[in-house]
């Protein structure tokens, strides 16, 4: 697995969950990159690119695609939208997917609720462990925006409804990692 991110800090992440290969894409050229990785294993391009950032990281692993990839479309961390070119999708024979978990609320409300159950019976049984950025008391939800739009934080960012009362929510969690960031955290309360 290849993991590719803005920083140093979610690099260390990215790796401490799995990824064999780290590419810091504001010091490297992450098409050339991909390429160089893929053909070490005998590949031409990543097989599948899990896109949370959007933008020219979009563009550039698009191009760093292999033949007959699929690139999943999760959000566009970096605010911008980019076009996609048909004719890279067309030499390439690439797959395109789109994916917004939130769109099923309305079209098909059956599969949200069954995948939130499923989820917390994965997180009940220790098998998922998010990695927890910064907690905040609900109260601080502007707080918690502005982190999501800076990227400056890894993991979750969530906001403790009961955290005013308790006298937490001090913005640190458990895990000692006061600011870091991912390609792609979220809020959840």
């Amino acid at each position: 697995m290849i993991a590719a991110a803005g920083s140093a800090e979610k690099l260390a992440l990215a790796e401490a969950r799995g990824a064999d290969h780290l590419i810091d894409y504001g010091e490297e050229d992450l098409r050339a990159r991909v390429k160089e990785i893929a053909a070490d294993h005998g590949k031409t391009g990543a097989d599948v690119v899990f896109d949370p950032v959007g933008g020219a990281c979009f563009t550039a692993a698009m191009r760093a695609a292999a033949f007959e990839g699929r690139l999943v479309v999760v959000g566009f961390a970096a605010g911008d939208i980019q076009q996609i070119p048909a004719n890279i999708l067309l030499v390439k024979n690439l797959d395109v997917i789109g994916f917004a978990w939130g769109v099923y609320a309305s079209a098909d409300p059956d599969v949200l609720r069954h995948s939130f159950r499923t989820l917390a019976e994965m997180y009940e049984a220790q098998q998922l462990q998010p990695h927890l950025g910064r907690r905040l008391p609900v109260e601080e939800a502007g707080e918690a925006y502005r982190l999501l739009e800076s990227r400056t934080v890894a993991g979750k960012i969530v906001l403790d409804i009961g955290a005013a009362d308790e006298g937490g929510g001090e913005g640190d969690d458990d895990s000692g990692d006061k600011d870091g960031d991912s390609a792609g955290g979220g809020a959840e309360a």
